[in-house]
């Protein structure tokens, strides 16, 4: 299982629903794919509540318990990359690490800020951005306007194709199947010239999770409320090349979650 932007220490990030989520859901390895805590919302204000304290509780019990958490510090908790190559309480940090698929295929893992080649001149009005964000996400009717805006003006940027691209690149020079990343807060799978590159989104706005079933296809979770409760389901994704067809029963759906155990890299 791979999930990124939570943001936890920010108002924006959905503690609750992850919560739900992860408790929901199970995997013998889970990948944090970075900005798991946002260190530049709480350099403004502390904000850290139960909710938030929660999900990490639940996360360093999943290592106790036995599963493999990997954690990929990101852009917005970038402090924790001095740790990088440690064992934190039993999860392991590092800066990149690499996924073998069931079916054989080889993903790079990273957060993807190193893609981003307008952060570093814009780090700064990105952490004034996201005050302003802040302050309009206190009228809820806001927020799904704000989320869509932010979306298109991704993509008519081309900001999301330049960072999709540069990461593409990267795989294809390290003879990489595919590549999984988050940063963009936009979920997708797609192949470009043979290279899958997957975003497993955010917990901020969409509340998705990237998957791998038995078979070794990639698979995009959203966790939508309903009635009071929340559930897990499908993400249309398009359809992706695999080198073998396997001969591993795929998981059960997503109403009773068994993802397939996500095997230690060699």
């Amino acid at each position: 299982m791979f999930l990124s932007d939570v943001h936890l220490g920010s108002p924006e990030a959905r503690a609750d629903r992850l919560l739900r989520f992860l408790r929901a859901n199970e995997a013998e390895t889970l990948y944090l794919v970075g900005d798991l805590i946002d260190g530049w919302s709480l350099e403004r204000r502390w904000y850290f509540p139960a909710s938030h304290r929660a999900v990490l509780r639940e996360i360093f019990e999943r290592a106790r318990r036995g599963t493999r958490v990997v954690y990929v510090p990101g852009n917005h908790d970038e402090a924790f990359r001095r740790y990088e190559g440690l064992d934190l309480a039993g999860i392991e940090c590092v800066g990149e690490t690499v996924h073998r698929s069931a079916d054989g295929r080889r993903f790079l893992v990273l957060h993807g800020d190193r893609f981003d080649a307008g952060l570093r001149k814009s780090h700064w009005s990105m952490r004034l951005g996201g005050a302003a964000s802040g302050l309009a996400r206190l009228h809820d009717a806001l927020e799904g306007a704000l989320a869509t805006v932010k979306q298109r003006w991704k993509r008519a940027s081309g900001y999301l194709e330049a960072i999709e691209r540069r990461a593409v690149s990267l795989a294809r020079k390290r003879r990489m199947d595919g590549v999984i990343c988050g940063h963009t807060h936009t979920a997708e799978i797609r192949t470009r010239g043979g290279v899958t590159y997957c975003n497993d989104g955010d917990w901020v706005a969409s509340c998705t999770s990237l998957v791998e079933r038995f078979d070794g296809t990639l698979e995009l979770l959203h966790a939508e409320r309903s009635q009071g409760r929340e559930r897990t389901s499908p993400r249309p994704s398009p359809p992706l090349p695999s080198p073998t067809s396997g001969s591993r029963s795929r998981a059960t759906p997503a109403t009773a979650p068994r993802w397939r155990p996500c095997r230690r890299s060699a």
